[in-house]
């Protein structure tokens, strides 16, 4: 339907699929020849516009985007593709700009996939990496030179976005698995197969990035984007009708585990967690920061939405404009599920909650340096106790039931209530 001055990135992205990819004549449209029904929710693209005004100054130049997805369905719910549609059409939601680490998500869904666990330990330092058969080398950096000196896992790399973890995640997994990983999750932009791919130096797409991470919230099920739901013609008569396009990108304990691992990053030390307070339902997501980016693209099970902040011609961020994103992305997100009871992500069959050890990975016993409880696809969790020997009965930590119940913000704070003692 005609929605006056309302959506227009979004009204020039559906006549563009019309056109292109349905093959709709042009002046069909332009004359007010057909009825074309959106995915649009006005609510949740007034939210988004919203959210961007208020945390963009208007003296500045710096821009936009924003889409948001049902990850059920695919629907389009928000489209905004820049701060002011009247200075020029440009859709910065269909541009495509360096993730940076927001594509890290990818790098550990097929490290997941490949045996590595949320457990598997690299250690934070700075490290020179040798690739191409020793010819090459590549010495990545992390965020302010900060680096823990010691092993983490993949848990704590995800929340700190530490970039060494990545790269050894890469050079373990292997490029050409990850960029496998990010075709079948959405992601169709030339990618070359060498370790900075690990840290998201490739352009992608705000749409590409919602829908790749809409792919996680539906479990791992991938629901192809839809903007339109049908085409009438001036009598009624239908000429389109959409159909759901799905395709299985990943099961469902990988997608389930990776989620949680996101979780992290609004959790305490995560680099999510100054919005935290701000988003009061369970949220999964990663941010990314280069030299002239910055995004964040998280989820509910309800709703994917990828915020992207960012000069048009690449100008470098200040520290305080790179952190736009984070808020952008809370503050639409609760908005426009304001009326949406929050709910876990539902933990799927093949996932197994264990007690370990977090010094060593290992399952925890009396005696070990402490114990968290971390989830795992069934079949990859550890087998052995960090101490030698099995614990004598009365020693045993009480055995967690089979599957981590997710609490409401995050299994974890959850869990961490329920062992208490």
């Amino acid at each position: 339907g005609g929605t006056g001055g309302a959506a227009p990135y979004f009204r020039d992205y559906v006549r563009q699929t019309a056109v292109d990819q349905l093959g709709l004549d042009e002046h069909l449209i332009s004359e007010g020849g057909v009825r074309i029904y959106t995915t649009l929710d006005p609510a949740a693209q007034k939210a988004a516009e919203q959210a961007i005004r208020a945390s963009i100054p208007g003296s500045s130049q710096q821009q936009a985007a924003l889409v948001a997805i049902d990850p059920r369905t695919g629907y389009i719910k928000a489209m905004v593709g820049g701060l002011d549609y009247r200075s020029g059409p440009f859709n910065r939601a269909l541009a495509r700009r360096q993730p940076g680490s927001s594509f890290k998500p990818v790098l550990y869904l097929a490290a997941l996939q490949s045996g590595l666990t949320a457990v598997t330990p690299f250690t934070s330092a700075p490290t020179v990496f040798a690739y191409d058969e020793g010819r090459k080398s590549y010495a990545p950096r992390n965020y302010n030179d900060h680096y823990t000196g010691g092993p983490i896992s993949m848990r704590d790399a995800i929340a700190s976005s530490d970039n060494t973890y990545a790269v050894n995640t890469i050079m373990q997994v292997g490029a050409d698995k990850v960029i496998a990983t990010a075709r079948a999750l959405g992601l169709s932009s030339p990618m070359q197969p060498v370790p900075s791919l690990a840290l998201g130096t490739y352009p992608v797409s705000p749409l590409e990035m919602a829908s790749a991470f809409g792919t996680l919230a539906a479990g791992g099920l991938r629901a192809e984007p839809v903007s339109i739901l049908r085409i009438e013609d001036s009598k009624g008569e239908t000429l389109y009708e959409a159909h759901p396009r799905l395709s299985r990108a990943a099961a469902a304990p990988y997608a389930y585990v990776l989620t949680s691992l996101m979780e992290s990053v609004f959790e305490t030390g995560g680099t999510g967690s100054r919005v935290s307070g701000m988003i009061r339902r369970p949220v999964a997501g990663k941010t990314g920061t280069t030299a002239s980016d910055a995004w964040l693209v998280g989820y509910t099970p309800e709703l994917a939405t990828a915020v992207w902040t960012g000069y048009d011609k690449n100008r470098r961020l200040t520290y305080s404009e790179a952190h736009r994103a984070a808020p952008i992305f809370a503050s639409f997100t609760e908005k426009a599920l304001e009326g949406v009871t929050p709910k876990p992500f539902i933990v799927p069959d093949g996932v197994v909650s264990v007690a370990v050890d977090p010094a060593t990975g290992l399952k925890a016993a009396a005696g070990c340096s402490g114990w968290r409880m971390e989830l795992f696809v069934s079949g990859t969790e550890p087998q052995g106790f960090c101490r030698e020997e099995a614990p004598s009965g009365s020693e045993a930590l009480p055995k967690p039931e089979p599957q981590g119940r997710p609490a409401a913000k995050g299994w974890l704070e959850g869990v961490r209530r329920w062992w208490r003692r």
